[in-house]
């Protein structure tokens, strides 16, 4: 699925920080938008290694 505004051949992930954050207040969901696989795994990897800082939930990863 390709998101709106998106091209075919960008690379995304939408994240929803927060999520085991007491009420949905404190909750940000934002999309990334990344030129390569490389570039979007990277991030990813970044985003793994700070669990523990700040929990998310990935809700989408575009060609997964």
């Amino acid at each position: 699925m390709i998101e709106d505004g998106f091209k075919e051949g960008e690379y995304f992930t939408t994240i929803t920080w927060g999520e085991d954050l007491v009420g949905l207040d404190n909750q940000v969901t934002k999309t990334y938008r990344f030129d390569t696989q490389d570039k979007l795994e990277a991030f990813l990897w970044g985003v793994n290694a700070g669990v523990g800082w700040m929990e998310y939930h990935v809700k989408e990863v575009s060609g997964e």
